[in-house]
C-alpha cells in the first residue's frame, strides 16, 4: 500500500522516485556506501531518493518529509535545523491531506532524525493527530 501512495503522489507531482533498496543504485549510481542510505532519503531537483529502511512506515514518513522539502523550498531560511523542522511538519500536513497518519513510533523516528540537526536536543514535532484536530476545528468554525 505504501508504494501505491508514493507512486500516486509522485505521479501527480511529476516526481521521479529512486528506491535504494536495490544494491545497484547505491553501488552504481550513488555514493557506493550502503550506510549513506540507511534511514536516510534525499531530494535532487524533482527526484526523491528513498533510502533503506527496516520499517515501511519510517520509509513512508521519510517520503513525506522529502515532499515537505520540495513544498517548502521557497521558504528556505538560514538555519538548517529550521529547514528540517519545517520539512517534517509540512510533510506531516501533506500526509494528513492524503489521509495518511503515522504511529507514535514513526513520529518518534522523525523526532530522532530532527535531533541530529539540533545538537541532539529533544524537539517535539507537530503531532499528526493535532493536525487532524486543527483541521476539524477550522471546519467547524467555518474557516
Amino acid at each position: 500500500m505504501d508504494d501505491n501512495i508514493i507512486q500516486s503522489i509522485s505521479n501527480n507531482m511529476n516526481l521521479k522516485i529512486t528506491d535504494c533498496k536495490e544494491i545497484s543504485y547505491w553501488v552504481n549510481g550513488g555514493t557506493g556506501c550502503r550506510e549513506d542510505y540507511v534511514n536516510k532519503s534525499y531530494i535532487c531537483g524533482n527526484e526523491i531518493i528513498l533510502g533503506i529502511y527496516d520499517s515501511e512506515e519510517n520509509r513512508l514518513i521519510s517520503f513525506f518529509h522529502e515532499l515537505g522539502h520540495i513544498a517548502s523550498h521557497k521558504l528556505w531560511v538560514e538555519s538548517e535545523y529550521e529547514n528540517e523542522k519545517m520539512a517534517w511538519e509540512i510533510g506531516f500536513m501533506i500526509a494528513a491531506s492524503h489521509g495518511v497518519f503515522f504511529s507514535e513510533e514513526a513520529e518518534d523516528f522523525a523526532n530522532e532524525q530532527l535531533k541530529t540537526y539540533n545538537n541532539g536536543e529533544v524537539v517535539e514535532l507537530v503531532d499528526t493527530l493535532d493536525l487532524v484536530l486543527q483541521k476539524e476545528q477550522l471546519k467547524s468554525s467555518g474557516q
